[in-house]
């Protein structure tokens, strides 16, 4: 039987209590050894991709060969294509895309005989070529590094994924020791010390910060998961189309192309409501061109509605419709929008800038207070592990570089 007296209650509440704050004091330790060991490849990914969010706008402050300004209509795909080709008839053509905005021009990618490749401009609005620019953007580096530090894709890409899950343990632990959310989110002490400030900031960015890191958790899982499906057979993109064998026999090299008009004509008769936005051209003799483009469903890329034609026949291989792709698919046409807010133009990629830069702020922050906490400038074991990593993608820049 239990014992109920008072001395026992009260006993009883103490060991409870106790309980409870080992159990904290655990979740704090190890949210600070997170923060504090893994803080140097956290923060690079984190600050990557928080540059990467407005590397195009970068690109565009950069580069005047980019910038346009509206006026009127624009002009038809032939005329930007005619364009290019004047400007660089014995290059070949790989695509033409559209750009941020209105105020930024489309861009043709062109790869020479001689190897390499390299980007020209047009003015969508005039028809001229303003421009050449190397392929190595500010978007391309910080977008690169972000994915997989310059490494191959098959090391990289999940190292840098990975970093999903230690953002989730490290929001647990700093949501079940930071106390009332409310009180962590509003209150900073100016007056108790620099220590006590940053403490109270970096309770507060971790509070308004928690939609954000929620959503960077759920794509960056989602990234890793769409990375090792096809390890299990699976593909969360959709399979592309190619012209069969015997379509192939039937040309002996004399057809000539139809015109990229009427290519992006027939493409348009297949989506309703699609606006195109990108052509690719084919890069070997058994490629469709593809024509992507966007709708009202402003949440997934262009991609996600696309069409493929014979660029000889103007036969219609596949008409891939964001409505009919599956949901795997469809999830999968939202991760980048969702994950670098480009989904909304300049007002989204300024809000998930400024969240990212609270983001890094939480990692930098976190290891100035555990080092004010445990007053040691020693590396750590777990630092010194993660630092073959970034020697790894210091020497892979070596050669990601070689590719441009």
């Amino acid at each position: 039987m239990l014992d109920q007296t008072p001395a026992a209650v009260r006993a009883h509440s103490i060991g409870v209590k106790k309980a409870n704050k080992s159990k904290k004091r655990k979740r704090y330790e190890l949210h600070a050894w997170l923060g504090f060991h893994l803080a140097l490849i956290m923060s690079v990914v984190l600050l990557t991709g928080t540059i990467a969010t407005i590397s195009n706008e970068i690109d565009w402050l950069i580069y005047p060969e980019m910038r346009v300004s509206p006026d009127g209509s624009r002009v038809s795909w032939g005329d930007m294509e005619n364009a290019v080709k004047t400007r660089a008839p014995d290059d070949r053509l790989n695509a033409i895309v559209s750009g941020a905005g209105d105020h930024f021009a489309y861009r043709a990618t062109l790869f020479p005989e001689d190897g390499g490749w390299y980007f020209l401009h047009i003015n969508q609005w005039t028809g001229e070529v303003t421009g050449r620019t190397h392929p190595l953007t500010v978007q391309r580096f910080f977008r690169d590094l972000h994915r997989y530090l310059f490494m191959p894709s098959v090391f990289g890409l999940p190292i840098v994924a990975s970093m999903a899950f230690v953002l989730l343990l490290s929001l647990y632990t700093g949501w079940r020791t930071v106390g009332r959310l409310t009180t962590a989110a509003t209150r900073l002490r100016r007056d108790r010390g620099i220590r006590v400030f940053i403490g109270d900031l970096h309770k507060s960015s971790g509070v308004w910060a928690i939609w954000f890191m929620i959503l960077m958790i759920v794509t960056g899982t989602w990234y890793l998961a769409e990375f090792v499906a096809p390890a299990f057979g699976s593909r969360f993109e959709p399979a592309r189309p190619v012209l069969s064998e015997t379509r192939l026999s039937e040309l002996d090299g004399t057809q000539e192309r139809l015109p990229v008009d009427t290519l992006v004509a027939i493409a348009r008769k297949q989506i309703p409501d699609w606006t195109p936005t990108d052509v690719y051209y084919p890069s070997r003799d058994n490629m469709p061109v593809s024509v992507l483009g966007a709708t009202d469903d402003f949440l997934i890329r262009p991609r996600a509605n696309r069409v493929f034609i014979d660029p000889y026949s103007g036969e219609v291989l596949l008409a891939q419709k964001s409505s009919e792709i599956g949901w795997v698919a469809y999830v999968n046409e939202m991760a980048d929008p969702l994950h670098f807010g480009f989904f909304g133009g300049l007002a989204t990629k300024l809000i998930w800038f400024v969240f990212g830069l609270m983001l890094t702020g939480l990692s930098v922050t976190g290891v100035w207070l555990t080092y004010k906490r445990l007053r040691t400038v020693a590396v750590s074991k777990t630092q010194f592990a993660t630092m073959p990593i970034l020697m790894l993608a210091m020497i892979s820049f070596y050669f990601y570089v070689q590719r441009f």
